[in-house]
This record gives structure tokens, C-alpha cells and sequence, in this order.
């Protein structure tokens, strides 16, 4: 399964298999803002994890 997750202030979508699985919206402070990969179950295999921080759109953020 191909996972991309994109994050923006409050906002997150998850895409599985080049496909928009879930949007979800919540506003939190972003020093409380953070990454985790787990599994309920099981065991996951994971090939590559990647990283990128993106500019903002918003003038002085």
C-alpha cells in the first residue's frame, strides 16, 4: 500500500494508492503537531518513510 499524507495547520489528508482515503480538520497548536506510523495487530513493513517541510501560503507564516 502506497500512504501519502499531507498536513497543514489543522488540516490532514491521507491518500492510499494515489486514491483521497480521508480529510480531517481539527486546530491544534503546532508545537503539538507530530508524525506517527503503528499498527493494531500486526506487524507493518515499512520501505521508506520521507519528509518534507513545505512553505506557507500565508504572508509572515
Amino acid at each position: 500500500m502506497n500512504l501519502r499524507l499531507f498536513l497543514d495547520k489543522g488540516m490532514i489528508e491521507v491518500f492510499a494508492n494515489d486514491r483521497q482515503a480521508v480529510v480531517y480538520i481539527q486546530e491544534h497548536k503546532m508545537e503539538d503537531a507530530g508524525v506517527s506510523l503503528f499498527s493494531k495487530g500486526g506487524y507493518v513493513l515499512t520501505k521508506k518513510v520521507k519528509g518534507w517541510k513545505m512553505k506557507s501560503i500565508y504572508a509572515g507564516n
